[in-house]
């Protein structure tokens, strides 16, 4: 299903005085499983870069935490873990798609980024891993931003370039729902399954 944009400035600044953070803070979401081949590792290490080099943003990870992520946030400086944001898997994460700016899926591998399409489908940019099973779900500088698998200093960059112009990461956002709209109605999509269907029969 393709969703209507829902950008909530009221909700946004709710979450914000909950988790006593700047409410003009950019907040970048990871959905999926908490794993490392979804490279959430990856993810913390360019999040603790951007904190460094001074950039307001927190990070909403969602997804069922298989590697005790939350003991490893624990660790970290004040600095970062008070801006970092976990919680468990959600059937019903509009909310989260409605609060939040840029959406990150750093991963190794996958099938194909069901969670990609979810988000632009939301207008929000996409920043994900330049592999195979991607390829699909984003279209690099149109959808999206692709960065090489792997490569923290080069997710740093996509995801800076995004913070840095605010109005590219719009641009990039509404061709991302305009892409899904296209590529990926639903109904469009069933139709197409049972013309396929049909003629094999």
């Amino acid at each position: 299903k393709i969703h209507e944009f829902q950008y909530s400035l009221s909700e946004k600044i709710n979450f914000c005085k909950k988790k006593n953070i700047d409410v003009n803070s950019t907040l970048i979401l990871f959905t999926g499983r908490v794993n490392k081949s979804k490279g959430i590792l990856l993810l913390l290490n360019a999040f603790k870069s951007l904190i460094d080099k001074n950039y307001i943003c927190s990070l909403i990870i969602i997804g069922d935490d298989e590697i005790n992520f939350e003991k490893i946030i624990n660790k970290l400086d004040s600095k970062y873990k008070n801006k970092i944001f976990i919680f468990n898997y959600k059937k019903n994460i509009n909310l989260y798609y409605s609060i939040s700016s840029i959406f990150c899926l750093p991963s190794y591998r996958e099938g194909f980024g069901m969670s990609v399409i979810e988000a632009s489908s939301f207008s929000l940019p996409v920043v994900v891993s330049d592999i195979y099973g991607l390829k699909d779900s984003c279209i690099d500088n149109f959808s999206g931003l692709k960065f090489k698998s792997g490569d923290t200093d080069d997710l740093i960059i996509k995801l800076q370039s995004l913070l840095d112009n605010p109005k590219k990461s719009k641009e990039i956002g509404m061709n991302g729902k305009n892409f899904v709209n296209k590529n990926f109605n639903s109904r469009d999509v069933i139709n197409y399954l049972n013309n396929f269907i049909n003629n094999i029969i």
